[in-house]
């Protein structure tokens, strides 16, 4: 995909949004009072100073081109840094390579993708597959 569609203030402007990534994550978020929370899209145009009638085209600009993306998750809804620009973390988690599996395909291994693919499909501690709720 390149750069091709962005200035370079809108690369800083990315820049800047990255460093709003929590821990290993690729989240945007923060840490308030030990809890974890989103950062929501509000707070993320005040950070970057812009007013709405700039920043609404520069945000449709990052979810045309998915350098973002919303992940939903039980605590709420977080924007999410594709890993092919921004990766804080050594291992990618299931649900960022869930979001963003069509932006990455053509980067990872397919044996990669398959073992992705099985862990989606694995039922989560506590839970029962369908398979095993006929055995005793």
């Amino acid at each position: 995909m390149g750069n091709d569609g962005f200035t370079d203030i809108e690369l800083g402007r990315i820049y800047r949004i990255s460093k709003l990534m929590y821990s290993d994550s690729n989240l945007l978020a923060r840490r308030s009072n030990n809890d974890i929370t989103p950062v929501s899209r509000d707070e993320i145009q005040l950070m970057l100073g812009m007013h709405r009638t700039k920043f609404v085209p520069f945000w449709k600009k990052l979810s045309e081109y998915r350098i973002l993306k919303p992940i939903a998750y039980p605590d709420g809804t977080y924007f999410c840094m594709n890993p092919l620009y921004y990766n804080s973390t050594t291992y990618l988690p299931i649900e960022i390579y869930l979001a963003f599996q069509e932006e990455i395909k053509d980067h990872i291994p397919s044996w990669v993708a398959e073992k992705y693919l099985e862990l989606q499909e694995k039922p989560k501690e506590g839970e029962q597959n369908d398979e095993a709720e006929g055995q005793v």
